[in-house]
């Protein structure tokens, strides 16, 4: 298989683990909702044997208070579904919410690509007992 061909195969590979994930207010998927879009899926090689898969999504509406649950659902889905090692850099889409200040994010309340989105804070409310399964019935 070729270089292209692999990269595209493991992008519809993530689309395809990803456009099942529950928004976490509305009765709908990811991909209904038009928060994850397959453009929205870029997948580069980091080494021979990792992947870096940048992902953006689309908050449904730009106040979205829960944007950054929806990309913690995105990273768990990620770690507990794909078979290879990877780098995740999942971010909200330039000029789709209202954290963005003259072009740049937040970065202690958005998601972006240009800080590290889950801090050793969010990955222990993870595990903890109350989070844990609001995040089971969403992935």
């Amino acid at each position: 298989m070729s270089e292209d061909a692999e990269l595209s195969s493991v992008a519809a590979t993530v689309y395809d683990l990803l456009r099942t994930v529950r928004d976490p207010e509305k009765d709908a998927t990811l991909e209904d909702l038009e928060v994850i879009r397959e453009e929205g899926i870029k997948v580069t090689r980091l080494n021979n044997d990792k992947f870096l898969i940048k992902i953006e999504f689309v908050p449904t509406v730009p106040h979205c208070s829960l944007a950054t649950l929806i990309g913690l659902c995105v990273r768990v889905k990620l770690s507990r579904s794909l078979p290879y090692p990877f780098k995740a850099d999942i971010c909200i889409a330039p000029g789709t919410h209202n954290t963005e200040l003259d072009g740049e994010y937040c970065a202690e309340i958005t998601p972006c690509c240009h800080c590290h989105f889950l801090s050793l804070s969010i990955l222990f409310l993870c595990y903890s007992h109350h989070l844990l399964p609001f995040l089971n019935w969403c992935l």
